[in-house]
């Protein structure tokens, strides 16, 4: 239900708890093993969101929004700026969920805190931002807006994806990750002697996919006779936006513009606005990838950090 606010019954027994969990859509049963794993980790207890009204900020699809009601939060509103209703049908609804506990709107953070402020709407318990806050060029002004959108003593979490990890410029579609090391998502045609041929259907299938990501103007990089030249083999290294970072400003301009990527805030950085914004950080987690950063990256007047660059995630759990 879009747009309308309803009071919902609490106090779920723990057999209504295990129920709504196995009507849960596979996407909402992976959020709550995460919800899970948080709790294990002295990330997020659930006493920060039981009986509690949380805000799950640029929501995507809604997941985390349905695992929050079902682990008993008071109401979750889901907002996001960019909000599909044909994702949202996508995520099949509890069974046993119809009491209006999780609310969608397209909307963003300053328009949230805006009404808060004027009483329209009630401050919010929690602000979940799961991998939100890495996409503001100006991400101090944001954190204020959440802070607008707390109650007094509310908490922030945020999983913030840092931008100097193996795949930190979004590849997807060049780079995954398998458990915690991040490596190439396609064939790794540079290494045959059928060069290009190898990775076509894999080139093609991104190009569907991702068009934005891949298309006739990368096809013509291919040079099966000098394949360091070939987009497919730049974006398919680990750390390629910090190693070839001439040519991705050639290449790839989109993926350096501010207002298009993620921001290159490091790990410090992220605690400072936190901290400057008027947070007090409680916990605070730098999840690792188990990748060797290359020795270039590590040396020199510009050179980072081994923490920096194997830092996955900066996760902290944050109280105004």
């Amino acid at each position: 239900m879009v747009g309308q606010e309803l009071e919902v019954r609490l106090g779920d027994t723990d057999d209504l708890r295990d129920r709504k969990r196995a009507a849960a859509s596979p996407g909402v049963r992976q959020k709550l093993d995460v919800l899970d794993e948080y709790e294990r980790s002295g990330m997020l207890s659930p006493s920060v969101y039981v009986g509690k009204r949380v805000l799950d900020w640029e929501c995507g699809a809604g997941e985390f929004a349905h695992a929050f009601a079902a682990r008993e939060a008071k109401q979750v509103l889901a907002a996001d700026t960019w909000l599909s209703q044909q994702a949202i049908a996508a995520v099949p609804e509890f069974a046993l969920m119809s009491d209006g506990s999780v609310v969608f709107e397209k909307t963003d953070i300053e328009d949230i805190a805006t009404r808060v402020r004027a009483g329209r709407l009630a401050a919010f318990d929690l602000v979940f931002a799961n991998t939100v806050t890495e996409h503001f060029p100006n991400l101090p002004k944001q954190l204020s807006h959440a802070a607008d959108a707390l109650t007094t003593g509310g908490y922030l979490f945020i999983n913030h994806d840092n931008y100097y990890h193996p795949a930190g410029c979004h590849d997807h579609g060049f780079l995954q990750a398998t458990g915690k090391v991040i490596h190439t998502a396609g064939p790794k045609c540079w290494e045959s002697e059928a060069r290009c041929s190898v990775s076509d259907e894999h080139r093609q299938k991104v190009a569907r996919e991702r068009p934005w990501a891949w298309g006739e103007q990368f096809e013509r990089t291919k040079d099966p006779t000098d394949c360091s030249r070939c987009a497919y083999y730049i974006r398919s290294q680990p750390w390629a936006h910090l190693l070839y970072q001439d040519t991705f400003k050639r290449i790839f301009p989109e993926a350096f513009r501010l207002d298009q990527t993620l921001n290159k805030l490091t790990p410090f950085q992220v605690r400072q606005a936190l901290i400057e914004t008027g947070f007090q950080i409680l916990v605070e987690r730098h999840p690792q990838v188990d990748n060797v950063p290359p020795e270039q990256l590590l040396v020199g007047p510009y050179a980072f950090s081994r923490q920096t660059l194997t830092t996955w995630m900066v996760r902290v759990l944050a109280r105004k």
